[in-house]
């Protein structure tokens, strides 16, 4: 599914990239060199995980603003649970968010630096976010309203149980991305009750690159599992024809 983002971010040509919880920011990275006149902008929370690849990286150089703060919906310092595995606080799940069951080694409460997208984020025409948040993507974005208006593209994280205390499911983050415009049009299985989910906004179906982009990954899953997500985009008005043009051509129907 990640070949599906990557080309749906190619169809949308985002001026601002954005990704949350970046850990090591290996997307962002990505972006910045496929992507040079995009502004791309990397938030990791956990101050031993930017500490840690800020020495390895070299970020700046490379294009990309790796930036040590946690994304919510109101700015000020907030507590982040900081999660230890055999030994080292150099993860990629913790949270702002307590776990709803630990099974990982013990947490280590911290005070970050919390902002909200909009405010520390520059305007941009063209928006497109990768959010990877341990359950908080419910904060993240309720902080990035005005981003949100403009992003033609958006990975998301998300559970449909509660894996931390307090958090958005599924069908929350579904419905708050649909009030900004963006759709569902792909998911993978990360577990049973956890996985991501590619949304695209109605101007990036107008465009063809992205359908095609779309009928790919689906005539491909089709061939391991059933996706009924990636279905319902192709009831979408700005869809439809197109849709069945390509997949005409690719022998899909």
């Amino acid at each position: 599914m990640n070949d599906l983002f990557f080309a749906l971010v190619d169809a949308a040509r985002p001026d601002l990239f954005v990704e949350a919880g970046a850990f090591e920011a290996e997307t962002s990275l990505h972006i910045a060199r496929t992507h040079s006149d995009c502004s791309v902008i990397a938030f990791e929370a956990n101050p031993d995980n930017h500490a840690h690849f800020a020495r390895l990286r070299e970020f700046d150089r490379n294009g990309v603003q790796y930036l040590n703060f946690a994304l919510t919906d109101a700015p000020g310092p907030v507590t982040f649970h900081r999660q230890t595995v055999n030994g080292s606080t150099i993860v990629g799940h913790s949270s702002l968010l307590e776990r709803s069951a630990n099974h990982d080694g013990p947490v280590q409460p911290v005070t970050v630096q919390g902002v909200r997208l909009d405010d520390h984020t520059p305007d941009a025409a063209r928006v497109a976010m990768w959010v990877d948040v341990e359950g908080a993507s419910g904060q993240v974005l309720r902080g990035a309203a005005r981003r949100l208006a403009a992003c033609d593209v958006l990975k998301i994280e998300v559970e449909e149980e509660p894996f931390w205390e307090g958090q958005s499911l599924a069908t929350d983050v579904i419905s708050q991305l649909g009030d900004s415009g963006l759709i569902p049009v792909a998911r993978d299985i990360e577990q049973p009750s956890q996985y991501n989910i590619v949304f695209a906004s109605t101007r990036l179906l107008r465009q063809r690159p992205a359908i095609e982009a779309i009928e790919l990954f689906i005539a491909r899953a089709q061939d391991h599992a059933s996706w009924p997500v990636v279905e319902a985009v192709r009831a979408h008005p700005f869809y439809g024809r197109a849709s069945f043009a390509i997949r005409k051509r690719m022998g899909d129907i």
